[in-house]
């Protein structure tokens, strides 16, 4: 209506319709709206859909904080002491290497970071049978989709910058969404600070509600 349209006027100019028409005073203007969209193009990012059963892994775990990605340095210093105390050699003499991840060692989110500010990070590997030593522990993973991404880099840069792509770019345009409950990283036999190294990264999925 009229009066509204003046009341809206006056409220954002400082000043009424009828006095700017008589007036030189300075009316506010801004430029047309833009939208800028950066893209990268060239960059290839490789995934699967694949529909496992149900495994078992051995791990030892740790908590990792969201909190400023506090995460991107804890993680790599757990990876780092489990190098150190054993737990990798160990894990890699009792692996059960013909299973539903292989050889591969993983690492574990079985809570959606993303939603917490504390969570738990495990490093493990399918289990096989025998006693477990203490610190360690079985987990049953049960049978789901997972969306499965290569990664070839040096560690931790090359997984880091992948997780970064795959909520940035995968799950934002995807007919999936993450069930936020299981999130592997499987890293096999190798030099990890090797430029051609392999990775995986495999994420719990779910058809996107349309």
């Amino acid at each position: 209506t009229p009066e509204s349209f003046t009341r809206t006027f006056t409220r954002f100019h400082g000043i009424t319709p009828s006095a700017a028409r008589l007036t030189l005073a300075p009316l506010t203007s801004f430029a047309r709206l833009s939208i800028q969209i950066s893209m990268k193009g060239g960059e290839r990012m490789q995934y699967r859909i694949a529909n496992k059963d149900s495994f078992r892994i051995v791990a030892k775990g740790t908590r990792c904080s969201e909190e400023d990605e506090k995460n991107r340095e804890e993680i790599p210093a757990f990876w780092e002491r489990c190098h150190r105390d054993g737990t990798i050699q160990w894990l890699c003499e009792h692996r059960e290497e013909h299973g539903t991840i292989g050889s591969n060692i993983v690492g574990l989110c079985m809570e959606d970071s993303r939603q917490k500010e504390n969570f738990p990070y495990l490093i493990g590997a399918e289990y096989g049978e025998g006693d477990v030593p203490e610190g360690f522990a079985i987990y049953d993973i049960p049978a789901m989709t997972w969306v499965v991404f290569d990664a070839t880099g040096t560690m931790p840069n090359a997984i880091q910058q992948l997780w970064h792509r795959i909520f940035a770019e995968f799950f934002s345009t995807s007919e999936y969404e993450p069930l936020g409950n299981y999130d592997l990283e499987l890293y096999s036999d190798g030099n990890m600070g090797d430029p051609d190294y392999h990775s995986e990264i495999w994420v719990a999925v779910t058809p996107r509600e349309k």
